[in-house]
């Protein structure tokens, strides 16, 4: 789909295959639709490597910008190649990365050609985890740089502030429960705040403190507990107990 100032892709060529260079003409493309969710259009037990192939004319282009590539979400990790030439790429290639971030890149004046160009995308996703390409939009780069900042700030910053919420709330909660220890709600509330902090700062912080394997566990079982914790909440403020479903 073609606007104005973007040009945006909601359908791409795809290609299983582990090769570190883009797949040539004779790989068994097949047309996808994006975002490509692999836990929805595949079996994601099956696949570790995937190419995404898109074409586009420089003259659909605008003309004296820099043009550059934005992608809300490429998880878990990805690269991006202009005419087979390397532009940018997101994490390391067997190595996880939690949380999406959404990906600006700029693509050089000097790898465009005159006429059509190709563009490939390549996505790597650990077993077990959720492998996505969301739609590519190609244009002015100041342009995409504030669609960018718009992301940031909805998906990774106000998710970050609320954390910090959270964490205060909780330490304000648990001090409150300390001396006032047979009020238990404070502490249930307390530690909800606390288990959503982890749940964030796991999957959106920018300093990743354990090996992914065990951040994703904790995430898990921190993104858990809050619902149970907020129950017990919820009955100590209201005033009942039930220990059977307790």
């Amino acid at each position: 789909m073609c606007s104005s100032d973007l040009l945006q892709f909601d359908r791409a060529e795809i290609v299983l295959d582990e090769a570190a260079e883009p797949p040539g003409e004779a790989a068994a493309w097949q047309t996808v639709t994006l975002p490509d969710d692999w836990t929805q259009s595949r079996r994601p037990a099956t696949i570790r490597y995937a190419w995404y192939r898109l074409r586009f004319d420089r003259g659909a282009l605008p003309a004296g910008a820099l043009p550059g590539v934005y992608l809300s979400w490429m998880r878990t990790v990805g690269a991006v190649y202009l005419n087979g030439h390397l532009v940018g790429q997101y994490g390391q290639f067997g190595a996880v990365v939690l949380g999406p971030r959404p990906q600006l890149f700029v693509l050089p004046p000097v790898a465009l050609r005159d006429g059509q160009n190709t563009l490939h995308i390549r996505v790597w996703a650990a077993p077990s985890f959720r492998g996505i390409l969301s739609v590519v939009r190609l244009g002015d780069h100041a342009l995409l740089q504030g669609e960018l900042d718009r992301a940031r700030l909805h998906r990774v910053t106000l998710r970050q502030f609320g954390a910090v919420f959270a964490l205060t709330l909780g330490a304000v909660m648990l001090l409150i429960w300390s001396r006032r220890r047979h009020e238990s709600m404070y502490g249930y509330v307390g530690l909800a705040a606390l288990a959503l902090v982890v749940e964030k700062a796991l999957f959106h912080g920018d300093v990743q403190p354990f090996p992914p394997g065990l951040a994703v566990g904790l995430a898990d079982v921190a993104l858990m507990a809050t619902p149970v914790l907020v129950f017990a909440f919820a009955l100590r403020f209201a005033g009942w107990h039930w220990p059977r479903t307790e």
